[in-house]
Formats: structure tokens, sequence, C-alpha cells
């Protein structure tokens, strides 16, 4: 899955880079490449609206789930994703940015622990796995270029953990 994945992004780059030069667009064209993207979801309402997306990687690994395939590292918080489109739409902005932080899958279980002893200790969290793949990308550039630092991976495990707590369960509503 990964290489027919990194082999569309290249190929999407490739064609969007073509078009523009073929087609001298009077417009900058800006590329955001993000990572996985987590973090607080407003359109929930219940915990199971939490699996809907991305986010579900982030819960699986602190609600005991194991999944049987690694996944290649690279977070990046909605927050963060939100403000580098913005900040992609400012005149005199140009490029292609990464929206990324490096990561281990797993160290989301050390942020339950430190954050949440209670949820751990009660057994509303408990230690899945989730393999990671190592990348070779950074997008620290990014963060010079736009002049702010991502989130943490750490912050974005909080962040949607919280959310799991304060959010209603199926067996509540």
């Amino acid at each position: 899955m990964l290489p027919a994945y990194r082999a569309g992004k290249i190929a999407a780059l490739s064609f969007t880079e073509k078009f523009i030069k073929e087609k001298e667009l009077p417009f900058t064209v800006i590329n955001v490449f993000p990572g996985f993207v987590f973090g607080r979801d407003d359109r929930a309402l219940e915990v199971k609206d939490l699996y809907a997306g991305t986010n579900r990687i982030l819960l699986a690994i602190i609600t005991g789930q194991s999944a049987p395939n690694p996944m290649p590292a690279g977070a990046t918080h909605v927050d963060d994703a939100a403000k580098v489109h913005l900040e992609a739409l400012k005149e005199g902005i140009s490029g292609n940015f990464g929206v990324t932080k490096a990561h281990d899958f797993n160290d989301a279980w050390k942020a339950v622990e430190k954050q949440f002893p209670e949820a751990v200790a009660d057994g509303t969290f408990t230690q899945g796995n989730q393999r990671t793949v190592p990348v070779g990308w950074n997008a620290h550039q990014t963060e010079i270029d736009l002049k702010f630092n991502f989130k943490t991976y750490e912050g974005m495990v909080v962040d949607v953990a919280g959310q799991y707590l304060e959010l209603p369960s199926k067996k509540e509503t």
C-alpha cells in the first residue's frame, strides 16, 4: 500500500507542476501535504463520531486495539493543517508545504499515562499497538517559512483523548 500511496502523491505533484507551467496561471498554486490529521473534531457529538476520521488510529492505540499492519510516521494537528492552509492564502506566499511531525504511534500510550492517569487506572484507556514505519520527510522548513511551530504528537493525543473522555458514549445515550 505505501509504495502505491507514495507514487500517487508524487504523480499528483508532478501533474500539478506540469499544469502550472503549461497554463501560465495568473495566480500561485500552493501544495499542502499534511500527515495523518489528528485533533479535536467539533463535529463529534458522541464517542462513536470520533471514529469517523483518522482519530480512530490514535483511539485504537489508547483503547486496547492492535493493528495488524504498520503505518507510516507523520502526524499533523488539525489546527496546524488549518493554519497552513490559511497562511498559504496570504500575498507573497508560494511553494510546497509539508505539515507533519515525526512520531512513533505507540508513544500515544505514554501521553495518556502521563496526562490521564485516572482513565488509565480505571481501565477507560488500555494499551493497544500500532507499529510505525519511519519516513524520510521533514516539514521543519514549513515551520521556518510560515513562522510558527507545529503542535507536538503528545498534544494531538491529549486533544483526542480529552475529547473522548468528554463525549457521551453509546452506552450513556
